[in-house]
């Protein structure tokens, strides 16, 4: 899950609404980290109404 929010911040705990979160689907692992990364995917948004997160990187990679 990728968050406009650090780890270390509880989106829950903030003013305002929960920010939008991407669910990232890696073809490799990659470590957790705080600092900025690129990745590149197959980006799609779920207008499903579901549950799920509203946005979708499928595929990806870090570049």
């Amino acid at each position: 899950m990728f968050s406009i929010v650090p780890i270390a911040s509880c989106p829950y705990c903030g003013a305002g609404d929960i920010p939008s979160m991407i669910q990232v689907k890696m073809l490799t692992a990659i470590p957790i980290t705080e600092k900025p990364i690129k990745l590149k995917g197959i980006f799609i948004i779920n207008d499903s109404g579901d549950d799920r997160s509203e946005f979708f990187l499928l595929n990806a990679k870090q570049l």
